[in-house]
Order: C-alpha cells, then structure tokens, then sequence
C-alpha cells in the first residue's frame, strides 16, 4: 500500500497575470525536487529554456509558503481525487505520458480528471489505448466538445471500473469498443476495459470510493456542447468537475460567463446539494483572492480574463452560499501558491502565477469549526497543489483533495 508522502512545492513563474484562451495550445513537463529536500528548495530555478538576459537577471522568484501534507499511510477509509488541466490530452499522451503515471504511483488516486482534453469522438479510441498502458486498473469515461472540434473536453479516470460498470446508473454506459460499433450513439461517458491492475490500484478498496453513475453536462443545452462537464454520484457525496469557460483576451465571454455559466452552474450545485453534499474540481478560471494573484496591483489585472472583479466576486457568491475553498480552508495564509503560468511570458521559473484550479466542497464535508466534532460523513481530510508536475516553462499543474470516508 503506497504512502502519501508529504508534497512540498516551490513555484516559478507568470508574467501576465491573465488566463490563456481556451484553444491556446500548451503541453506539460514535470519538475522534481531532490530526495528528502525543504520544500522551499528548487532543483532547477531557471531553466535551459529561459534566456538568461539582462531582465531575467533581474528577475526575484516569487515566494512559496511551505504547505505541509498528511503523512498518513493510504488506506480504504480514505478517497483522493486529482484534478489537471493538460492543455491537450494528444501530447501528454505521446510525448509527456510518464506525468501521468508520476501522479498515478506517488498519489494512487481513486479518480483522476483531466481537462481540455481537445479531442473528438474519433480519437477516443486511440486515446483508450493510451490510457490503458499508462493508468492500467483505470476506467475512463469521456465528454467531448461537439460545438467546436479540437477543443475543451473531459476524461475521468476511476479507479476499479468493474465495480463502477455494475452499478446502477439512470442512462446507459458502455465500452468504448461498443461505443464505436453503434456508431452515432453517444453515451453518458465512454468506459475503457483496463489492463490488469498495477500494484497502486491492486488494493481492495470501500464500496463508498466507486461512483455509482457519471453523467455529463448541468442539463442545459446552452452550455453542454462544449463538453466541459461531468459528474460522479457516489453513495455519500457528489463530485462535479467542471472546466469553467474562459472570459476572452478582450472579455468577449465575460457576460456569458458570469451571468449564464457561473449563475446555472451555481444553482445546478445547489440541486444536487438537495440529496448528497456536493465538490466542485477543475480549472474554474478564476483567481479569486490577491494571494491567488502574484501581481494583484498590475493595473491590467482588473481587466484580464480569470481576475476581473465580476468573476471574482461570482466566486464568493458561490462560497457564501455555504461552500469552502478546500486549499485555503487548510492553508488560510499561504502566498505563492499557484495553479498557472503564463507561456507566453516564460513565468515559471519566477513563480509568477494564479491560483485558477480548486476543489471546491460543501461546508458539511468539514468538520465543526466550534467543537472540532464531524459533521458528517465524509469529511474533509487534505487539500494541495502539485506544482512540481508542470507544462514546459508553465501553465497548469495538478491539484487534489484527501477525503475521509
């Protein structure tokens, strides 16, 4: 059984404090950091890639606070899931897989998303496979962008996909082989038939950490066509992973986004809150509070994509409706802490960044802040970044929650 070893991350990088367009094109890498180093230890601060001209010699890397971790060994009472934004899934596949399978053994999630994916229909068969070498005892189902070819998307990845494939589910969900041979029917979530389970996923584990149905989308056709959507109902809770549309270079999607997008996925939350306590995961692209932002006094930021203050407000909206930012619930004071960098502005390596990625969980999913009792069950556990997993020179890294069952 693996041990969840504790996380230390420094960060690097962002010059422009602003969100890329949804069909920017980026591809991941990884950092890592020394055996047994602090976690404020950087192995490479600057590098081969970064020019080293007059002003990046000027340049002063933004200051991560230490973020600790649970050390706590991994056992069947306890359920991790990670969320990342890849920026193309084709990529990581082919040239960047061994990320995927760094998070896999550190962290043995029981569920994985990744975001823009950036793939159609047709590739998920390919993708299948991929996926089937670098996360075998995982079962992917999928929601693809049907509105716009190569862009957005989902994939879920869960851990034991025969006790999820003879659950009960309200619509129907097949292979991924069967998927393909009904030709034009489409289902709640394409599943892949994995390998044989590798010596993460080999542990027996409770009934309570496998979904009882995925589904995709919120239900409203307005928004679904962009398949940005999918939700995991299990026996105790709801986890909806969401890749939240981007505003626009020029703010083009700013009113869809905050007066549509936002305000139907907000009261979607709500419903669903109706039967079971409900996590909403993904790349929300919003930074919401100044220590979300490395350069909060730019006067640009007001006006950029992900830091305006009409999203960051619809944000605390969402909280004040009775719903807790889980990283900042256990780190309050932390700075540095970031989910993005900039590409273009070669940001990494500074730790010029935003906070744009969040697991976000219903208040009753923590403990009693007055009597330290639990509330319910589950409960919160644990909440971090991994920003040692990273695309070259930036943009996002993975981000994952420890969940008492």
């Amino acid at each position: 059984m693996p041990v969840r070893k504790k996380k230390g991350r420094a960060s690097t990088d962002l010059d422009e404090a602003k969100a890329p367009a949804d069909d920017e094109a980026l591809e991941p890498t990884v950092k890592r950091r020394k055996e047994g180093a602090a976690e404020s230890e950087d192995i490479e601060e600057q590098p081969k890639s970064v020019k080293k001209t007059k002003t990046n010699a000027e340049k002063s890397i933004f200051p991560r606070s230490e973020t600790p971790r649970s050390l706590e060994v991994a056992n069947d009472k306890q359920f991790t899931a990670i969320s990342w934004n890849v920026g193309g899934l084709r990529p990581t596949l082919e040239k960047r897989s061994h990320l995927l399978k760094l998070i896999i053994s550190t962290e043995c999630p029981d569920v994985l998303c990744l975001q823009e994916t950036k793939l159609q229909e047709k590739d998920l068969d390919w993708a299948t496979q991929q996926l089937a070498d670098v996360a075998p005892g995982y079962t992917a189902s999928w929601n693809c962008s049907e509105d716009k070819k190569g862009y957005s998307g989902l994939v879920v990845l869960v851990k034991g996909g025969a006790a999820m494939q003879s659950a009960p589910s309200t619509k129907k969900q097949t292979s991924i082989a069967g998927f393909f041979k009904a030709g034009k029917d489409k289902t709640d979530g394409a599943e892949t038939r994995p390998k044989e389970d590798s010596e993460c996923t080999a542990a027996d584990k409770s009934s309570a950490a496998l979904p009882i149905n995925i589904s995709k989308g919120m239900g409203e056709k307005k928004h679904d066509g962009e398949g940005r959507i999918m939700t995991l109902e299990y026996d105790a809770f709801f986890l909806l992973f969401a890749y939240t549309p981007n505003s626009g270079d020029k703010l083009q999607r700013l009113s869809y986004r905050i007066e549509e997008w936002d305000t139907d996925l907000w009261d979607h939350l709500k419903e669903l809150e109706k039967r079971k306590p409900v996590l909403l995961a993904g790349d929300l692209n919003v930074a919401h509070l100044d220590a979300d932002i490395w350069n909060v006094e730019a006067k640009h930021i007001a006006k950029s994509a992900g830091t305006t203050p009409q999203e960051r407000g619809s944000f605390s909206a969402l909280l004040e409706k009775g719903y807790k930012d889980t990283f900042r619930h256990f780190h309050p004071e932390a700075h540095g802490c970031f989910t993005f960098w900039s590409v273009r502005a070669q940001n990494r390596p500074w730790n010029r960044g935003l906070r744009l990625d969040y697991f976000v969980a219903s208040n009753n999913l923590f403990a009693d802040s007055i009597d330290g009792k639990q509330k319910s069950s589950p409960s919160m556990k644990d909440a971090w970044i991994m920003d040692e997993v990273v695309a070259p020179q930036g943009d996002h890294c993975p981000v994952g929650i420890t969940l008492n069952l």
